[in-house]
This record gives C-alpha cells, structure tokens and sequence, in this order.
C-alpha cells in the first residue's frame, strides 16, 4: 500500500473539523501535484539528454570530418621539396670565390732532366 492510500484512509477516519485531517488532505493534495511536477520534470530531463547526446554525436562526427579534411589539406600543401644536388664539386665553388684553404696556389711542373 502507497503512503497516499495510507493518508486518505488515515483522513477518512478523522472528524471533519480536526487538524489533522485537514493536514493529510493538503498533504495528499500537495504531494500528488508536486509527483506530477516531478514526472514532468524528468520526461524533459529525459528528452533533453537525448538531445544532448545526438549533438554530442554530430559534434564529433563533425570534428573527425575537420579533422580528415585538415590532414588531406595539410598533405596536399606540405609536400617535401626534392633534394638539392649540387651539380658543381664544393671545392670548386670555394675555390673559385678565393676561400683558403681550398684556393691553392697552383703547383709549378717539374723540369724534367734531360
């Protein structure tokens, strides 16, 4: 048995003008509507969460649309230059601008004996 069966059965054995009667009326009155309030309050604390957790979800599928997009963005941009070569020996290059050591006088030729 409820506790709101309890108080209605408890009231109907009261006198009519006693107190109490008048208190496990109002309680009973009171307590129906604040229950109503309540289921009311948690069916919309229900959909609201369902709301909730489908914009969690396109939020994040969003997010790893960016995400991919940036990469493929990113990779396209950002691709690696080709080596250098260096088609003249550095030796050459320094030596051509006068840099020692590599700017050596050149060697005289040997005279041959004869």
């Amino acid at each position: 048995m409820t506790t709101l069966t309890q108080m209605r059965e408890a009231a109907a054995l009261l006198p009519t003008d006693d107190p109490v009667r008048k208190a496990l009326i109002w309680a009973d009155m009171e307590l129906g509507d604040r229950y109503d309030q309540i289921c009311e309050l948690e069916e919309e604390n229900d959909r609201l969460c369902d709301e909730n957790n489908k914009l969690v979800q396109a939020m994040q599928a969003a997010k790893e649309l960016i995400d991919s997009v940036s990469a493929d963005l990113r990779n396209a941009i950002w691709q690696p230059a080709p080596p250098a070569v260096d088609h003249a020996p550095f030796k050459n290059i320094m030596a051509a601008h006068g840099v020692e050591p590599y700017a050596k006088a050149k060697r005289k030729a040997k005279a041959v004996a004869a």
